[in-house]
């Protein structure tokens, strides 16, 4: 059943046994682990936590749908993930180091599925790390064998081996995330791409009509793809 279809569907009615186990440490609870603003807010030198959660899914569900290449038309797909299990590990530091200091990490890892009919599951795991020194502001993130940044590439089940982000700016005051700051940055981004990937090309062939297309299943060395840039925010 899909929700275009069958007046009935309902996506997510996967029967499921979930477990998770929860160990956090935090010395100073006045300012709470886990408030939305924790990153501005938390006080301690150093608090900590650790979450690990299984899904026992004993069953499949209903099918997902998704865009066409026009970013309009909608499809279903033929059917969903099969019944399997699936777990995550995360870990989150936080540490104010003086008053105009602080530390944020993060490392995760574990298995995924994509929201289509795709049946590869996927083993990832990643880590990201933000320093914020008086009036400067630097951010770097890693992620190995993980989705892209858009939601066709989990539809799709789009992976891509190595994915770094780093970005250092200087800030008017104390910097402040989320919210609009007059800065001056650098920022990059790199990926590696293999079969998995989109636009991967190891070798170019003739199509069925005689136009040159990629052929991703060749054999060949793993793609890759790099942004650089400047960038100037002003906040009014």
């Amino acid at each position: 059943r899909n929700i275009d279809d069958d007046p009935f569907a309902v996506r997510a009615n996967r029967e499921r046994f979930g477990t998770e186990i929860l160990i956090a440490y935090d010395p100073t609870p006045a300012t709470w682990q886990w408030q939305w603003d924790s990153i501005f807010k938390e006080d301690a030198r150093l608090a900590w936590s650790l979450r690990f959660v299984h899904y026992h899914n004993l069953s499949t569900q209903d099918a997902a749908i998704a865009f066409l290449e026009d970013g309009a038309t909608t499809f279903a797909f033929p059917a969903s993930t099969p019944k399997r299990d699936l777990w995550d590990i995360h870990a989150r530091v936080l540490s104010r180091l003086s008053t105009n200091a602080r530390i944020v990490a993060h490392m995760y890892g574990g298995t995924k599925e994509p929201v289509g009919d795709d049946q590869r599951k996927i083993k990832w795991g990643g880590g990201d790390f933000r320093l914020d020194l008086h009036s400067v502001k630097i951010e770097t993130k890693a992620l190995w064998n993980d989705y892209g940044p858009y939601d066709y590439h989990r539809d799709f089940n789009l992976t891509f081996p190595l994915q770094l982000f780093a970005d250092v700016a200087y800030t008017l005051g104390m910097p402040v995330w989320w919210e609009p700051q007059t800065m001056v940055g650098i920022a990059g981004k790199y990926r590696t791409l293999d079969s998995n990937s989109p636009r991967y090309c190891p070798e170019e062939i003739a199509g069925p009509t005689g136009e040159v297309v990629c052929d991703p299943l060749a054999p060949g060395e793993l793609g890759v793809e790099w942004e650089f840039k400047t960038y100037l925010h002003f906040a009014i």
